[in-house]
């Protein structure tokens, strides 16, 4: 991921050939090179599958800060999609809180509009609210467009382009991806099959930018943004899950926990309405903490 991993290099598609499914002789089956093509078999390969969970199993319990001026409890989602809404007239609202204001209003507004539409609105209002959240203060770092790769026996296995990740000088991180509403679909979980592929992907490539002989415990966030609609991961993988990898398809298995529980395109806390909103930069303002406590390379988010 740019300067902070040191064995990482910007890749090209064509650098990934199709792989076969490792582990059982005679399997001819095309395995993706790239986490957005993921399918749920392709997880389960992974051994990687996903549990409702309580906040207090996602969220770390640490007292971090949220910015009260983003909280706004009179914006919400009949507000923002009101033509004549104008952020101009908001009184005691400073021009950085109209600004991500107005990012939720266009996501709305996108909302609308039909499949196969750019996710570039979602990228920007992701980008504030992570901003917002202080993931871009020392020692954090946010990069974008981050390559991360799944290595098994010395050989690419598939590869995983992070839209936002938050770094710090010892590795931790926090990977971001998000998606219009509309290009969703329930095969794919929702996304949180191309969550698995994320989870597995930037954990290896941690692994491996390290200096250490043998791969230690990693606990992974994630966050999948789905318009406005916000979910929250967390999967804690064992030193012997990476360890297997090395050596082919793991056994050990991995479980990823959701908050909140329901999986569905709106099930997620709402960024736009004042609770949701509320919910999302108080569980932000946690990882933040967690992720400045670690010292050691263990430690990550990210999301569909």
């Amino acid at each position: 991921m740019f300067s902070l991993f040191r064995h990482v290099t910007k890749l090209s598609r064509s650098s990934f050939p199709r792989l076969l499914s490792t582990g059982t002789k005679g399997n001819k089956r095309a395995k993706p090179k790239f986490a957005s093509d993921f399918k749920p078999e392709d997880a389960q390969l992974l051994k990687v599958s996903f549990q409702p969970a309580s906040f207090e199993d996602v969220i770390p319990s640490l007292k971090g800060t949220a910015s009260a001026e983003y909280l706004l409890p009179e914006i919400n989602r009949y507000k923002l999609g009101n033509p004549g809404f104008e952020i101009d007239k908001l009184d005691k609202v400073s021009n950085r809180v109209k600004t991500f204001i107005d990012k939720m209003r266009d996501v709305v507004e996108n909302e609308r509009v039909a499949t196969g539409t750019g996710e570039s609105r979602t990228d920007t209002l992701v980008d504030d609210l992570l901003r917002i959240a202080d993931l871009n203060v020392w020692p954090l770092k946010i990069l974008n467009h981050s390559l991360c790769r799944i290595i098994i026996e010395e050989k690419p296995y598939a590869s995983a382009d992070l839209e936002f990740v938050v770094a710090n000088r010892k590795l931790n991180m926090v990977a971001v991806e998000d998606k219009h509403i509309k290009n969703i679909y329930s095969p794919s979980g929702f996304g949180e099959t191309q969550i698995a592929a994320n989870i597995i992907a930037c954990g290896d490539e941690n692994i491996r930018a390290t200096d250490d002989e043998e791969p230690t415990d990693e606990t992974i966030f994630a966050m999948r943004v789905l318009s406005t609609y916000v979910t929250f991961y967390k999967a804690e993988i064992s030193a012997s899950y990476w360890a297997e990898l090395r050596r082919g398809l793991p056994k050990t298995e991995v479980i990823v926990k959701r908050w909140p529980g329901a999986n569905a395109k709106r099930k997620g806390l709402d960024l736009v309405e004042p609770n949701g909103r509320k919910a999302v930069l108080d569980a932000l303002a946690n990882i933040r903490e967690f992720l400045l406590r670690h010292e050691q390379p263990d430690t990550y988010i990210m999301s569909v």
